[in-house]
C-alpha cells in the first residue's frame, strides 16, 4: 500500500511538472521602475527576479529581433509582488493576462 502511494504522489508531480513552461524573456526597451534589479552581460540588462502576475499582453511586429516562424514576439506587462510592473519580450506560447509567472536569475519565465 506504501508503494502505491509514493507511486501515485510521483506520478501527480509529473503532471503538474508538465504543466510548468519555462522560456526566455529578456526587458523590453522601456523604463520601469520599483524594486531592486539585476544587471547582467555588457549591456547591463535590466530584470526583475520574482514573482508576479500579467497585466498586459501586446503583439509586436513580426520582425522583431527574436521572432521566429510560427511563434511571434510579445510585449508582456507584469506587476511583480513586491509592487513593481516590467515590461518583457517573450516568444512564449499560451500566455494571458492574470496568469502568474516566476521570472528567474537565468533569464526564464516560469509560467
Amino acid at each position: 500500500m506504501q508503494k502505491l502511494a509514493i507511486f501515485v504522489s510521483a506520478l501527480a508531480l509529473t503532471v503538474l511538472a508538465a504543466c510548468t513552461s519555462y522560456d526566455t524573456v529578456r526587458p523590453a526597451p522601456v523604463t520601469a521602475s520599483g524594486a531592486p534589479v539585476v544587471t547582467s552581460g555588457a549591456d547591463a540588462s535590466v530584470l526583475r527576479l520574482g514573482n508576479g502576475v500579467i497585466e498586459s499582453i501586446a503583439a509586436l511586429p513580426s520582425a522583431a529581433a527574436g521572432a521566429t516562424a510560427g511563434k511571434p514576439m510579445q510585449r508582456v506587462g507584469v506587476r511583480m509582488d513586491d509592487g513593481s510592473f516590467q515590461f518583457l519580450d517573450t516568444n512564449a506560447p499560451g500566455l494571458t493576462v492574470g496568469k502568474r509567472v516566476q521570472i528567474l536569475k537565468d533569464g526564464t519565465m516560469v509560467h
